[in-house]
């Protein structure tokens, strides 16, 4: 009797271990998925999270690093959230007598075409004073940490300044058949431009604004180039924008570094939201660096992306579940190193921070606009996410609606492949939506 106790004993326990083992139905559909021939060319990790719930429901390889390419903008909008307030700002200036003094605050926004509304520029041509622009207020490089050095003629690669202006970019297009220069620069900027044979786009030279334009451009051509920037850059292109309103004759003129007052007031620019949309949905790397000095400026930071980025990690990132590696604001390097369940954690605290509409609102919509407007097409929006993509890596980490309307937080990361971006960007979307089906 003794011996038949511990027999039933032992096949209960092990029956029941039997039972606790067996997946469930949605589990074992994801793995399959996650199985497919396009997948298995790449590495993929994954991680989805019930934000209803507050509790994981399936993770692959959640805990492993990948390269977040522009993914790293969502840290960014996090960041923004916690640090800018409602809105960015553009200067900070004291009035003395008759001089205008000036410290820039690195507003991306700044004489950008994308954004008309310009207080800043305003206040400056209608101030009727001496104006003088201090400069040596940012201490960082022109570029990110690991940017290839090759990029600088791409309009993904801008230099980062303190005070930006135009984007801190030229757009070249054929205009009735001339070519046209937008914004005009002046003369000195553009002495040895010259029209090259057989060229069919505009290449800059790395070490100034000499530009050499395409002798025979495409009928429809159209081509943005980072400006290559200094002090006396961005002084020349502010001082002959301010003196073609012919508000003031005066040249902006340059004043050593000196901490800006603690009286000194702020001319904001557009509501950060704005920016915010810009960055994400166009995933604009150049609004991504600046907004990330902006909080460096904003927060009394010293003016580096490693001094802002740590003072980010410090203050409101210590609780993620991985130590991850973050170096720029865009994702434009590839010494950026992140997780899936990172990059999940970041966005529940963005849906926490900002509420569903408006973290809804500042991400790519499925089917609907930004870098996702030809993808998740349907007749609900399911979709709202952030793409990353560089060359051999692709990923894609946001917020997905169920079938039964439930909200998800998710992210899947795929790199190292050799396959067409094209393969991996259809493969991704057959997986989120089987799985959007299923839950």
């Amino acid at each position: 009797m003794k011996n038949l106790f511990y027999f039933l004993f032992l096949f209960g326990m092990l029956f029941n271990g039997c039972a606790v083992q067996k997946k469930p139905p949605l589990e074992v559909n994801i793995e399959n998925d996650l199985k497919s021939a396009i997948f298995s060319k790449c590495q993929t990790g994954f991680s989805l999270y019930d934000l209803n719930t507050q509790k994981v429901v399936y993770e692959k390889d959640a805990d492993k690093f990948f390269i977040p390419a522009s993914n790293t903008k969502l840290l960014t909008y996090y960041a923004g959230l916690c640090a800018l307030g409602d809105s960015v700002s553009t200067i900070k200036y004291i009035i003395n007598q008759d001089s205008l003094i000036v410290w820039p605050q690195a507003d991306p926004s700044f004489l950008h075409p994308d954004f008309p509304n310009q207080p800043a520029f305003d206040f400056l041509k209608n101030c009727n004073k001496n104006i003088y622009l201090i400069n040596g207020s940012y201490i960082g490089e022109k570029f990110g940490m690991g940017w290839a050095w090759d990029d600088y003629n791409d309009y993904y690669a801008t230099q980062i300044t303190d005070l930006p202006i135009y984007g801190n970019m030229i757009s070249v297009s054929l205009n009735n058949g001339k070519l046209k220069i937008h914004p005009d620069l002046p003369a000195m900027f553009l002495c040895d431009t010259i029209l090259t044979p057989n060229q069919i786009y505009t290449q800059r030279n790395p070490y100034n604004n000499n530009l050499s334009l395409p002798f025979m451009p495409a009928v429809n051509y159209s081509q943005r180039i980072p400006l290559n920037i200094d002090g006396k850059t961005t002084l020349v292109l502010l001082s002959d924008t301010i003196l073609a309103t012919g508000l003031i004759t005066k040249e902006v003129k340059p004043l050593a570094y000196r901490k800006s007052p603690e009286f000194a007031k702020s001319i904001a620019t557009a509501p950060a939201d704005t920016l915010y949309k810009h960055m994400l949905q166009r995933s604009d790397n150049f609004l991504a660096e600046q907004l990330l000095l902006n909080m460096a400026y904003k927060n009394n930071v010293k003016t580096t992306q490693s001094a802002i980025i740590n003072f980010i990690q410090y203050n409101y990132l210590r609780d993620l579940p991985d130590t991850l590696r973050w170096v720029d604001g865009s994702g434009l390097s590839r010494m950026n190193l992140n997780t899936p369940r990172n990059l999940t954690a970041i966005l529940k605290s963005i849906y926490a921070k900002a509420g569903e509409k408006r973290a809804f609102e500042a991400l790519s919509v499925g089917g609907v606009n930004g870098t996702l407007i030809n993808q998740f097409k349907g007749d609900e929006v399911y979709v709202y996410a952030k793409t990353g993509s560089l060359s051999n890596n692709y990923c894609l980490s946001g917020f997905l609606i169920g079938n039964s309307g439930k909200r998800y937080a998710f992210s899947m990361m795929n790199n190292n492949f050799m396959l067409p971006l094209t393969n991996i960007r259809q493969e991704v979307e057959r997986f989120i939506t089987s799985l959007k089906n299923q839950l």
